[in-house]
């Protein structure tokens, strides 16, 4: 558990995607913050539950709009456009330009900045589970454990990564990209870095998944 949650803060802090809106220190703040301004709303009077609820709902259809992947094209990076993400932030154009009151405004600012932390979680699940399964794998195979704790974490991790029916594991697809990279790339780990560092998981599929792997 220690070896793989250590290759999830690696991953977090050197992809890219985790860059410019994820603030590891900031975090949990930055949640109660905007509990406590939810609660605020939900409990004034003249707002009350049900129009918090209808705003709530409304910033949540579109909160994946939220501008994350506004600079990519200066990067020559492609929008994904395949799961509903684009490049505009039509939650910020709603926020400044619209004729909503202060508190609407103000939710929708903390759906934005939720939907901020969360989007990189969800582009890089297979990266990011596969890179944690493949360095838990490789630090517990280096350290020479003996044969009853070998065996034991054999079976922990095999039930981690094995592929299951009707369904893609993001451990299993992913730990396998990795160590076909690791195989193919022996002399040269830094390309491992480069490519952890880089992509994102449509590219690391689309560049790396090959058809012999498959």
């Amino acid at each position: 558990t220690m070896a793989h949650v250590y290759a999830h803060n690696d991953f977090f802090k050197n992809n890219r995607m985790f860059k410019k809106y994820t603030k590891a220190n900031l975090v949990i703040e930055m949640f109660k913050n905007h509990a406590n301004r939810i609660r605020g709303y939900i409990q004034d009077p003249s707002i009350g539950y049900e129009q918090v609820e209808q705003i709530l709902d409304a910033a949540h259809a579109i909160k994946f709009q939220c501008g994350i992947f506004e600079n990519e094209k200066e990067n020559n990076i492609e929008s994904n456009l395949q799961n509903g993400i684009c490049s505009g932030n039509l939650l910020k154009f709603i926020i400044e330009n619209s004729y909503l009151e202060e508190w609407q405004r103000d939710i929708i600012t903390v759906i934005m900045e939720e939907s901020r932390y969360f989007i990189p979680q969800i582009e890089t699940k297979i990266m990011n589970e596969g890179w944690a399964s493949w360095w838990h794998y490789k630090i517990l195979q280096s350290v020479e454990l003996p044969p009853s704790l070998q065996f034991e974490f054999l079976q922990v991790h095999n039930s981690i990564i094995s592929p299951v029916p009707g369904r893609l594991n993001p451990y299993y697809i992913g730990f396998k990209i990795w160590e076909s990279l690791d195989k193919k790339h022996q002399d040269n780990p830094a390309y491992l870095m480069t490519v952890r560092e880089v992509e994102r998981d449509a590219s690391f599929i689309r560049n790396y998944l090959t058809f012999d792997l498959c």
